[in-house]
């Protein structure tokens, strides 16, 4: 069986004619082969300004977030600076009532040592506060550095410090230093310490290396103590009245205690090194010593190498005018040999060193502590060959009429 098809040009199959079919119809050409891969069709030039716009309105969006941010932190850090100028006021009122609660109520709870601390040198201290302002704040989440500048109540030296606050129950409370924040940890050595320090301290390392070489000499000729073979460890502490490191000599950072205007250490620093320094030297010098005797000594310290009235020995004065010290002999008992610390007590051991030293010259101190933990009549006829009675009317006399070397201004 045979199908014949009898095709005549131009005649129609169905509804469309062969030689009228649409354009649009006819199959894809196909698309040249490059290398063994099809050409990809040419995208629209219009979609370069499209994404370029889109880029700059990112930009544009960033940057005004990121102004926004700024404003935001200027303002989170100015209400932060007028809580804590406040929260400082307060705690600035307390030490000078020595309301010992409400100072306890400002400080943060969470540091339970760093705060027992705290209370504890409260009730010894004698220093009227400082007059303090807080010239910028630095916030890190609930935690602020401040950087303080003090003037002292005589109007003497201004010095700046960092203080750490953090935000606890709605409130800005004085907390601990952080180390960490200080920098990275560094060591310089001298001819008689080996020094660490953090990088925040860098720009004052050269003075205190004068600071601490000067007094070990001066403080060593007095005690007459042997020079160090080894290199004394000297730790700059980044942690207020942080626990002791054994075999070293710790003191508190100038950053946290004060600096000049050209970065330098202050005067409570320089108080609290040479006390430092003097405690470490007895103790190695004369190991039977009682820690409250140290205490002594290093108070003894700061009056011979500042040669300015202390506020202690101004109390001290004080109460002698209202006859209310203790005998002598009685208080060496308590100091020397029952390592009781009572601050006024302290003073007037120290006290009795300054007048040792002025009558019986150089070596004196080392002398009465060579003879330690006996009485105080024994310790002074082996160490100066004198009387109780001569002593303690001596004492008195110099203690009523002020010597040159404890009457000076601070």
């Amino acid at each position: 069986m045979s199908v014949e098809l009898n095709w005549r040009e131009g005649e129609e199959s169905g509804d469309v004619a062969w030689g009228e079919l649409d354009a649009s119809t006819a199959p894809e050409p196909a698309r040249t082969i490059v290398r063994g891969a099809r050409s990809r069709p040419k995208r629209s030039r219009t979609a370069l300004p499209f994404l370029l716009a889109v880029l700059a309105g990112i930009l544009i969006g960033s940057a005004a977030l990121a102004a926004f941010l700024v404003v935001r932190t200027n303002q989170s850090s100015e209400l932060a600076r007028q809580d804590i100028e406040a929260a400082l006021a307060l705690l600035l009122d307390a030490q000078a009532n020595g309301d010992v609660s409400g100072y306890a109520e400002l400080l943060d709870p969470n540091e339970e040592v760093w705060r027992s601390r705290r209370i504890a040198g409260l009730r010894r201290t004698t220093d009227a506060p400082v007059q303090t302002n807080v010239e910028s704040v630095r916030l890190q989440g609930d935690l602020a550095l401040a950087e303080l500048t003090g003037t002292a109540a005589d109007g003497g030296e201004v010095a700046t410090r960092t203080a750490f606050f953090r935000f606890h129950n709605g409130r800005w409370l004085l907390t601990a230093p952080v180390a960490e924040q200080f920098g990275a940890q560094l060591q310089q050595s001298s001819p008689h310490f080996l020094i660490e320090y953090r990088k925040a301290d860098e720009p004052a390392i050269h003075s205190l290396v004068d600071l601490v070489e000067g007094s070990y000499v001066v403080l060593c000729g007095e005690l007459r103590c042997r020079t160090s073979e080894r290199p004394i460890p000297l730790v700059l502490s980044y942690e207020e009245n942080g626990a002791a490191i054994d075999a070293a000599l710790q003191v508190t950072s100038p950053r946290l205690t004060g600096v000049d205007g050209r970065g330098q250490p202050g005067e409570s620093f320089e108080r609290e090194l040479t006390g430092a320094l003097a405690i470490y030297l007895a103790a190695a010098r004369f190991p039977a010593t009682s820690p409250a005797l140290r205490a002594a000594v290093a108070e003894w310290a700061v009056a011979e190498l500042s040669g300015a009235t202390s506020p202690e020995m101004t109390a001290l004065r004080q109460a002698e005018r209202r006859d209310d010290l203790l005998p002598l002999d009685r208080v060496w008992r308590l100091v020397a040999v029952r390592n009781e610390n009572g601050a006024l007590e302290q003073t007037q051991v120290a006290s009795m060193f300054i007048y040792a030293q002025e009558t019986f010259g150089n070596g004196a101190v080392a002398r009465l502590l060579e003879a330690t933990p006996a009485d105080l009549p024994d310790a002074l006829r082996r160490a100066y060959g004198v009387s109780y009675d001569d002593f303690n009317a001596g004492w008195q006399e110099w203690l009523q009429a002020g010597s040159p070397a404890a009457d000076r201004p601070a």
